[in-house]
């Protein structure tokens, strides 16, 4: 097995090869953080509002959890720093867009497997792609899986 680098995360250390870890970690750098208290995320966002939706968005962050199926355009990325262990140790701060009623929407999304999609959608230059968020069944762990589905 390969060392990693000095200061790639405990999880990044852990997989059976440094290499992909250190790939993924390029690739979730090009995220831009979100800022330390999320200062820079909604300074951002209202400097590009164009209406009073815009306005609010900043502070109507949906759990992407809770739209299941529902299909979004996934426009843009910022990731912010986890309170929770495990994971990554960061979450995703995502602007999009409901595809069918065309509200805008920032969603926030823990998740790994999801995470891990959007950051390799970013990194392929895919943004803005259309996706829905697809739920699993809670596992013995207490685990809620998620993943993102692109055939919408």
């Amino acid at each position: 097995m390969t060392k990693a680098p000095e200061g790639t995360p405990d999880w990044m250390q852990e997989a059976d090869s440094a290499l992909p870890a250190q790939v993924f970690a390029t690739m979730l750098d090009a995220i831009p953080w979100g800022g330390e208290a999320g200062e820079t995320f909604f300074i951002d966002s209202l400097a590009n509002a164009e209406d009073l939706e815009g306005l609010e968005a900043p502070w109507d962050a949906t759990n992407w959890g809770d739209l299941e199926g529902v299909p979004v355009l996934v426009k843009s990325l910022k990731r912010m720093p986890s309170d929770k262990g495990g994971g990554f140790g960061i979450y995703l701060i995502v602007d999009a867009e409901d595809t069918e009623s065309g509200a805008r929407l920032t969603l926030v999304t823990g998740s790994s497997a999801v995470l891990a999609q959007l950051v390799r959608a970013h990194a392929l230059g895919l943004l803005p792609v259309r996706c829905a968020l697809i739920v699993g069944k809670e596992t013995r762990q207490g685990n809620v899986p998620q993943r993102l589905t692109f055939k919408v």
